[in-house]
This record gives structure tokens, sequence and C-alpha cells, in this order.
């Protein structure tokens, strides 16, 4: 645990926190980071046991030796309440099947990018079931796609000289069921996982996309496709792959069994961090400002939807999420849009601080506009109730949400926000990008390969 307190004093004062309980470890580190200003780095006591311990620190600034502190500072000391849970290590309770809920296959869960589980969870069963320790490079997330009891990540080495590998977890246990190795590659998109393989795309040179088998790991076959630059994973739907790409090129569909490219399309704009949306009957890309609509499988523009008034100049322009067959929603350079299908419309646009990647679910959106939490209408762009979440405009915030939760995860904590009431039921002290396997368990990839896997149920 680590904990910041600041105050301003006239002058200079020596300052020490006490914790007569032993919560607190007994060395606490205290500097003067700016004239008249101290920070306190607390650390808990490494040997408390499993349970919640409850304790008053006592803040003591004086004139002399603050251990002895014969000369306080009037009103010296003060007591700030503290409480600690130490949870197990690990949980390994049997998993099985929730009913409802599919595969997280991909960005966002599946083609649709939803985000949704539909499934309910008693935030009071929820336990930590295992983790997986930091391992590469601090500034890589890694978004988990999970399929039959196995969890996926694409890794990333620390350094100028990165080493990727894909790696496969086992859900139960937490241990590592294989692990590929790549050597001489420089780029490496997100897994994504479905009827027994595992798809990724890789740079050596040029690009490819690999399928592995899941059990193995064994490389099963591989296609060159157009550069993906920084997307997202490739996404599922039906008997086809479809990766997007950033660099000329927009998206490639690749027939799933032969891996032959079925069709590609070009974009304008170098952009990054996005992927198509796919349905029954069309791809969906946010391009150069339009809601560029083509046809599943040949790849031909259906329609566009002009976002008018805005123009987008390159960088992060958001991937589409869909809402049954008549929504779709976006966020791009700070705002959120809306989109009519049925009519070919723009229904709606909110000017504000959006980051990150929305979800949808029974005409509801939900996403993070500065440091708030915001559900919206779906069919209006109407706001329906903004919840304070302490963050503050994280290029990582994710947004994943159940029957009657909404978890909400930025790079340091991840909260479960009840649907009802609006209160934050839940949180834990880690953040990145969000799954909900099909077995009831949340993923939390976080940075430098840093994974937590919490029990829903």
């Amino acid at each position: 645990m680590i904990a910041t307190a600041t105050r301003i004093f006239e002058k200079p004062f020596n300052v020490a926190i006490v914790d007569s309980k032993g919560v607190v470890a007994k060395e606490v580190k205290i500097q003067q980071f700016v004239p008249l200003q101290y920070e306190a780095v607390l650390s808990t006591e490494p040997t408390l046991p499993v349970g919640t311990h409850a304790t008053r620190l006592e803040v003591r600034v004086c004139e002399d030796d603050p251990q002895v502190c014969k000369v306080p500072l009037p009103g010296s000391p003060w007591y700030i309440p503290l409480s600690v849970t130490v949870m197990k290590a690990t949980n390994l309770t049997a998993l099985e099947q929730v009913p409802g809920v599919p595969a997280w296959t991909t960005y966002q869960g599946n083609a649709a990018h939803s985000g949704y589980a539909p499934a309910s969870f008693d935030p009071a069963r929820f336990s930590r079931r295992w983790g997986y320790p930091e391992t590469g490079d601090i500034a890589h997330n890694n978004p988990v796609a999970v399929d039959n009891g196995r969890a996926f990540i694409a890794e990333r080495s620390s350094g100028n000289w990165p080493v990727f590998s894909l790696r496969a977890f086992s859900e139960q246990t937490g241990e590592t069921v294989w692990r590929k190795e790549f050597n001489g590659i420089e780029k490496m998109s997100p897994p994504a996982a479905a009827d027994g393989k595992v798809y990724v795309v890789v740079k050596a040179g040029a690009y490819k996309l690999q399928v592995y088998d899941q059990a193995s790991g064994q490389l099963l076959a591989e296609t060159w496709v157009n550069g993906f630059n920084e997307t997202y994973a490739p996404v599922l739907h039906g008997d086809s792959v479809f990766v997007g790409s950033a660099s000329g090129n927009g998206t490639t569909r690749v027939d799933a069994a032969t891996l032959g490219t079925t069709w590609q399309i070009d974009r304008v704009e170098e952009s990054w961090d996005w992927t198509p949306a796919i349905d029954g009957s069309y791809v969906y890309m946010y391009v150069d400002s339009v809601l560029q609509v083509v046809g599943r499988n040949d790849g031909i523009t259906a329609y566009s939807i002009a976002d008018t008034g805005f123009v987008t100049q390159g960088g992060r322009i958001g991937s589409v999420a869909l809402a049954g067959p008549g929504s779709a929603v976006v966020v791009s350079s700070d705002r959120l849009v809306g989109f009519d299908l049925a009519t070919r419309t723009r229904a709606w646009v909110i000017e504000g601080e959006f980051v990150g990647a929305p979800a949808v679910a029974k005409g509801i959106v939900y996403a993070v506009n500065g440091s708030s939490l915001e559900a919206r209408d779906l069919a209006s762009g109407k706001l329906l109730w903004r919840k304070g979440i302490g963050m503050h405009g994280s290029m990582q915030a994710r947004v994943i949400v159940t029957e009657n939760l909404v978890f909400v995860s930025e790079q340091l904590l991840t909260q479960a926000i009840d649907l009802a009431t609006h209160k934050t039921v839940w949180s834990y002290p880690a953040g990145g990008s969000l799954s909900i396997s099909d077995r009831g368990v949340l993923y939390i990839g976080g940075r430098a390969g840093k994974i937590n896997a919490v029990n829903l149920r």
C-alpha cells in the first residue's frame, strides 16, 4: 500500500507518522519534496494475517525529534483512520460455465465490441483468484482473451529491443500452459481466441496473421496481411477473421479455414488503437470523420455516415461499439458520438473529455468522461446518471458492463458500480484492460504484463 499526505506549514518542522497497532510497517519514508510540503510513503506490515485490520495513524509535526515530540506544532498530533484488508494470495474455487455468458474472444469481448457480459454478479462474493507478476514493458497493457478455460496474452519485454511472446494460462490454476517466444519481430497484436485456436498479427519485416492451437501452442498456419501498426486484436466472426490496419489499408477479411484473403479495403489516414466491428451483414469502421459501413462478405461500401463538422487528424480515432441492429457509438478525440444505423444519420454528439473504450447494453452507453463515469441513452445521448470515479482523463480507461454492474478501470484502480444505486460496491488496487470469462472470472490486464484474475462467483 502506498499513501500520500500533504500539508503546508508556516516554517519547516519535523514530521513522523506512528501506528501503534502494527498495521503499517515501522519504516515510514518521509521527505520534503517542495518547500514546506512533506510526502509520506507507507507500507503495510508484511506479516499481517488474512482479514480486515483497522488502525489510526498518528501524524506528529514537531520542532524537536518527532519520535519524542516535546515541542509539537499547536494542534499536533492529527489522527487518520485506516482500514486494510488482506486477502488470500489465491482462491482457486471450482469454475463452472456461467449460463448465457459467451467466451471473451477479442477486444471488448466480441465482434460488436459491446463490452457486455449478460449475467449478474454479487460483489460480496468477489475474491482474488490468482495473479501474474510484472514481467515486461511498463507502458504495455495486456488485454486478455479467454476461451475453453484458458486465458491468452501477448507479452512485450522491456528495453530498446523488446522480445515478444504469446502465453496461455490455465483459468483454474493460473499456471502457464505454454509460452511461445518470438525472435526478430517488431510488433505483435493482442490475441483473439475461438474454436480451439489463438490468432495474433506479428510484424517481421512484413505482417503475418498467425494461428496457434489453444491446447499446445503449436503454430497451425499463417498468412500475409497488411500492416496493423498499433491496432487491437483480430476480430473473429463466423467463418472469418478481420484484421484492422493503420498503415494504408483499412480492413482485411481472411477465411478462418483456409487463411485466404477474401477482401481488403483502404483507409486514408494513418491511425492506431482501433479495430473494426462486425455484425451479420456489415463491417463498421470510423474512418476520416466518417462511419464507413461495408458489406461483410464482399467489402463493398454499403453506406457511410459523416461526422459533420469534425475532421480527424490521424492518431487514436476509436473503435465502433454496436448495440443491436440499429445503433453504434464511438469515442473519438474527446467526443462521444452516436449513430442511427436505421436512418443512416449521426444521431448525436457529446463534447467532453471522453477517453478509452465505452460499453453498451440494453439501450445505454457507459463511457468515461474526465473523472466521471457517465450513463447515456443510446438513442438520444441524454445523460441518465453520472458517477465520480476519481480518474482524470486516463487514456487507459476501460468500461465493461454486466446485468447489474459496470466495471471501470484505469492504470491503478478498478471499480464496480451498481447499476441500480450508482454506488461503488467493490474496488481493486490494480487497473488495465478488462475481460470477463464465460466461467465468471474478471481479468485485469495491467502494465508490464501484470494480470489479476478475480472470482466473480
